[in-house]
């Protein structure tokens, strides 16, 4: 605040004193008190309270718009002086008046709890009032008063009331529900065995109270999938119930038996007994789950296989379920691995393999987008001529830290994943890109061998690819595992075996003789060639049986019109036995090695020919074996 002092000869002011003062406090109040009011509104608004005056002095009453609403009258309208009286609920009126009264008359603070009638629709309303008596500083006495509409608490109480009448007698029901639910939230609904969470919530109990060891069972229905497509789920559901009744039987009292799974059923042992128990156990289990069973007057079998790891010392203290079942996954893998209906017990080398195994496997998803699989090729003579006759492609896999690494260290592991058919897709497609540009070269390569997994002969894209690869018919072969074409009743590979046909392709049994493909099996597909096992063809120089073995099968393959190779021919002299016999093609070390395709060009280009090796008349080749 300021003010001037002194004026010059014109009349204007040019000196001025003056003070300031420091308000923020009282802005800072001000601000408070409007947060306060906005507060208190948006409070009053949410829970529906309504606030009146009433000055006793002046006799006068002042309702807020909240209040007017309450009551059911038009917002901004005067409030009549008998408001009130007029719309208290008839049963209550006498009461709410004598009440707010004698609070008038002792100046006292008071509630209230009445009913009245809205004025605007007639609904029937509850309502709290709380007032309070408060002496004006300048308007004198004063009755300031809270209304809220409390129907719907009403509404609550009425309904809790009724519902706590009810409960009493739904108690019991209640109560049996919830140990139904409580069981079978704990329990299979199908065995009635506990579930994995209550073998969980079984091992952290004994953990609590124990720090001794204690074992995991995993065990696995072998082949349980084919009893449930073959047979139908009623069968399913039986075959699993007898065999939960069978480890009920074989399993201690101590032992918690659970079904863990589809077919996956578990024992979590406490106080566990040493390894040579827990085999015998296991053994057990096996053997008389092997037995078969009979269902609605059929006979039915089925097996397990079980992994078991053991938790003892720190492992037993800090082991969770988890981990173990890691462990005993493992160890039922290995059980897998060796023909089902085996156990296995967890070894620390389990999981370094699995690791090994995991980092190799996404080595080969890796390899695979990058396509670092490549082809080699390995040709293939005509017995007697020694002329080639054509190659087979490879398969290797050039990697960054190991070089390059043959098909056994990778192409098992890619089974287990379900990759052979995109390494086949690789192979087919680099093979025959190869195929092409030898014929540009002017190199004659008669024909190309490309194997083929069971899983590419079940996908329907093949076909497709061999159309759009346009090699001549007869220039391409594929060859199939015996044990791939074992199953006839494949209707899919069936199927693409006949679509490459129409195509040209011709159709080769890859290590005939070591498998289990009969004769019958051989008709059925008819083959344009069966490739003899290297395992039968090492041991003819010295083996009058397996001379035997070979010959025959070449007799077999020639009377049902099947050309025969011989694989893995490492010398002359079986050269010239194979010859003898009548053996069509062959192919190893002795003729030639696998070759990249830059090294096949230069093979075929400086080649001469080789001399061909004496017949070697077969019964000779018995007198001197004998």
């Amino acid at each position: 605040r300021g003010r001037a002092i002194e004026w010059d000869d014109d009349g204007k002011p040019y000196r001025f004193v003056g003070t300031d003062t420091d308000i923020t406090r009282i802005k800072a109040s001000e601000e408070d008190v409007k947060t306060v009011s906005r507060r208190l509104n948006l409070a009053l608004s949410s829970v529906q309270m309504g606030i009146w005056r009433y000055d006793v002095n002046h006799d006068e009453i002042d309702w807020d718009d909240r209040l007017k609403a309450i009551y059911g009258l038009p917002e901004g309208t005067a409030v009549p002086r008998d408001i009130w009286e007029l719309s208290l609920h008839p049963d209550d009126r006498e009461a709410a008046i004598a009440t707010a009264q004698r609070g008038l008359e002792q100046r006292i603070d008071h509630d209230l709890s009445y009913r009245i009638i809205r004025r605007s629709d007639g609904a029937v309303r509850f309502l709290h009032s709380r007032v309070s008596y408060q002496q004006d500083m300048i308007g004198g006495p004063t009755m300031v008063g809270i209304n809220w509409d409390a129907t719907q608490e009403h509404e609550h109480a009425v309904a809790l009331e009724t519902a706590n009448r009810l409960a009493a007698t739904r108690n019991a029901e209640l109560e049996a529900a919830r140990s139904e639910m409580e069981y079978n939230a704990l329990h299979d609904m199908l065995t009635g065995l506990p579930n994995r969470r209550k073998l969980d919530q079984v091992r952290r109990e004994y953990q609590t109270k124990s720090t001794g060891r204690f074992a995991i069972l995993h065990i696995d229905l072998d082949q349980f999938k084919q009893i449930n497509d073959v047979y139908g789920h009623d069968v399913g559901d039986f075959v699993l119930c007898h065999t939960a009744s069978i480890l009920r039987i074989c399993v201690p009292e101590r032992g918690l038996v659970s079904r863990v799974g589809g077919d996956e059923f578990a024992i979590f042992f406490p106080d566990s007994p040493d390894e040579a128990a827990l085999s015998q156990l296991a053994n057990e289990m096996i053997t008389r789950v092997s037995r078969p069973i009979t269902y609605q007057g059929n006979e039915y079998r089925c097996g397990i296989s079980i992994g078991i790891a053991v938790a003892e010392g720190d492992a037993a203290a800090n082991a969770d379920t988890k981990s173990l079942f890691v462990n005993a996954d493992l160890s039922l893998y290995e059980a897998k691995k060796e023909g089902r209906g085996k156990f296995s017990i967890y070894r620390e080398a389990m999981r370094t393999k699995a690791t090994a195994d995991k980092q190799k496997a996404d080595a080969i998803l890796l390899a695979i987008e990058q396509e670092d699989f490549f082809c080699v090729y390995q040709p293939q003579f005509c017995a007697k001529t020694l002329q080639i006759t054509g190659v087979e492609a490879l398969v290797r896999w050039q990697t960054q830290t190991n070089g390059i690494l043959q098909p056994v260290s990778f192409l098992g592991l890619a089974e287990e994943m379900n990759l052979l058919n995109r390494i086949d897709q690789i192979v087919l497609r680099k093979s025959t890109a190869d195929f092409r540009n030898w014929a540009r070269e002017g190199l004659v390569v008669p024909r190309l061998s490309v194997n083929l997994s069971k899983s590419r002969l079940q996908d329907p894209s093949l076909t497709r690819e061999l159309s759009d690869i346009g090699i001549l018919p007869g220039r391409l072969s594929l060859e199939i595992l015996e044990s791939n074409f074992l199953d006839a009743e494949d209707q899919m590979a069936l199927a693409s075996i006949e679509a490459a046909r129409k195509e040209g392709v011709e159709i080769e049994v890859d290590d005939f003789g070591t498998g289990y493909a009969s004769i019958v099996s051989l008709m059925r597909l008819k083959p344009d060639r069966m490739k003899i096992d290297r395992a039968l063809i090492e041991n003819i120089g010295t083996s009058s049986v397996q001379v035997r073995l070979v010959a025959s099968i070449i007799e077999i393959g020639h009377l049902l019109g099947i050309s025969t190779t011989a694989e893995g021919v490492e010398n002359e002299r079986q050269i010239a036995i194979l010859r003898a016999m009548g053996c069509d093609e062959l192919q190893g070390f002795a003729l030639a090695k696998p070759m990249t395709s830059p090294d096949l060009i230069d093979f075929l280009t400086q080649r001469t020919i080789r001399p061909v090796a004496p017949l070697c008349p077969i019964s000779a080749h018995y007198r001197f074996c004998g």
